[in-house]
């Protein structure tokens, strides 16, 4: 889904590695991108998911994508996931004339354009008030005064070479496999160019991806190395039961929509049982309320009692001072604005970060599988984030903390699909009733936008010839193609 529009939050990982298309060499030093790895059904055979979707069964659907799940975050390099050795956007992306397109780990990056917050402005709608405004804190801009020399507003901080701008405290990268990313360098479907020649060819769609894409949104939070981190907590299940759409903001910022935390410790993997924490979070977000006076601070949010967990529920990683200072200056800049937003202080040797969302989508069939993670307290509860979660033995890592929904285009009432979406990634800037496919399936170049007016709402099953596609190119369900397509260079 779309992500919201305000600020930012990014930054990490001195070893985001580099694919072999053929707009691609190997560097000295440079380690490969990591296959998915075997055993985790992947690609899946896709007969049998058409069947399942045919057949409506959500269950062995459901087991497919807990699958993917544990597979794209089994270790990797360093000891990040798999997933952290593929590109990003910013290579995807990236000119031509670029040499390799590479991730510019261990170098001082240029600016490379806009960054995803100001880039999602122009298709993302206005449905919520009470809007936080990122500032940039004094003791980030010191710190990184070459990245932020000509730039006042947070939001405008341009994308990193590891991580994106995504216009909060989170930490936020959209990897693509190594299949991904050579679909979009081969194809040349980076540039407006080949997009154009297209429409001017009557076509309706841009050629297809190979079904061994896989394409994420991963979020990661801050949390210190010492003392005890917030977490906010969503209440899912009264999100997902509301009759109609939230008109009031209702991201984690907002305290009164987000009543519950967490408090991490870093230092115990065990806890005792019923520990608590008083934690508190959120420091220089101002609150937007249009149609009243000026910004007014909005935080720090203290939460009394916090349930006390270990770090180890979490996917995470401890982040040393050299492999920060491997960052590029963009990726500094955001990571140190991300730790002060949430803690009120920039960067240390040792801080982490921890996995609280993902959205996982693959190619194994036309339509796309989607499916969308996020951390949760009670990942034991019994609802229909919990359920059908497979026996994988060989799987590392607490990958059942998580909750999952997954899309897979099974309606609930004619031409309507059920409310699906990631508490953590839309709630921020969504109506509630909204629906993962419902936006993705909206990609579209030039003009394509999450909501027309008027146009099919948020969770109608929208097909290929419905007249919001007129004039259009529809894009695989790939928004960074349109939000990101550049001209070609002299």
């Amino acid at each position: 889904m779309k992500q919201r529009t305000i600020a930012s939050g990014v930054a990490v990982l001195a070893l985001t590695i580099w694919s072999t298309c053929a707009h691609a060499q190997i560097l000295p030093l440079r380690k490969p991108p990591l296959p998915f790895p075997s055993g985790y059904d992947f690609p899946a055979d896709p007969n049998k998911l058409q069947e399942m979707i045919r057949a409506r069964d959500t269950a062995g659907l459901r087991r497919h994508g807990w699958y993917l799940w544990a597979g794209v975050n089994q270790p990797g390099y360093d000891n990040w996931p798999i997933w952290r050795s593929w590109s990003i956007p910013t290579q995807a992306f990236a000119p031509p004339s670029t040499p390799a397109a590479q991730p510019n780990i261990g170098a001082t990056a240029t600016s490379r354009g806009k960054s995803l917050a100001i880039r999602n402005q122009s298709n993302n709608p206005t449905v919520n008030l009470d809007l936080p405004v990122y500032l940039i804190p004094d003791a980030v801009r010191i710190r990184n005064e070459k990245a932020l020399s000509k730039i006042t507003n947070s939001a405008a901080i341009p994308d990193g070479d590891n991580f994106q701008n995504n216009g909060d405290l989170m930490l936020v990268s959209e990897p693509y496999s190594s299949a991904a990313f050579d679909y979009i360098r081969r194809d040349n479907l980076f540039l407006s160019s080949t997009l154009n020649a297209l429409m001017r060819a009557a076509k309706s769609d841009i050629p297809q991806g190979p079904p061994t894409a896989i394409v994420m949104k991963h979020m990661y939070w801050p949390v210190k190395r010492d003392g005890f981190s917030a977490l906010p907590l969503v209440d899912v299940n009264n999100y997902y039961t509301q009759a109609n759409p939230v008109t009031t903001y209702v991201g984690f910022e907002n305290q009164e929509r987000w009543p519950r935390a967490v408090a991490i410790d870093p230092t115990r993997d065990v806890i005792p049982p019923g520990e608590t924490a008083d934690v508190t979070f959120l420091y220089d977000v101002q609150r937007l309320t249009p149609g009243q006076n000026p910004l007014v601070p909005w935080g720090p949010n203290t939460y009394k009692g916090a349930a006390v967990v270990p770090i180890t529920a979490f996917y995470h990683k401890k982040l040393s001072q050299a492999e920060f200072d491997a960052l590029s200056d963009n990726d500094r800049a955001l990571i140190d604005a991300s730790f002060y937003w949430a803690h009120g202080r920039v960067f240390q040797d040792g801080d982490y970060l921890v996995a609280i969302a993902s959205h996982v989508i693959t190619k194994e069939i036309p339509q796309w599988t989607l499916q969308t993670l996020w951390w949760s307290d009670q990942p034991d509860a019994d609802n229909e984030f919990t359920r059908d979660r497979p026996d994988i033995p060989d799987a590392k890592g607490p990958w059942r903390h998580y909750l999952l929904a997954s899309e897979y285009g099974i309606t609930v009432a004619p031409n309507e699909l059920p409310i699906r979406y990631n508490p953590y990634i839309e709630l921020a800037s969504h109506p509630v009733q909204t629906n993962c496919r419902n936006c993705h399936v909206r990609a579209s170049w030039p003009t394509g936008a999450y909501i027309q007016n008027p146009g099919p709402s948020a969770v109608a099953d929208i097909q290929p010839n419905d007249p919001i596609f007129a004039e259009s190119l529809r894009t695989d369900f790939l928004w960074t193609i349109p939000d990101r397509a550049i001209k070609p260079g002299p």
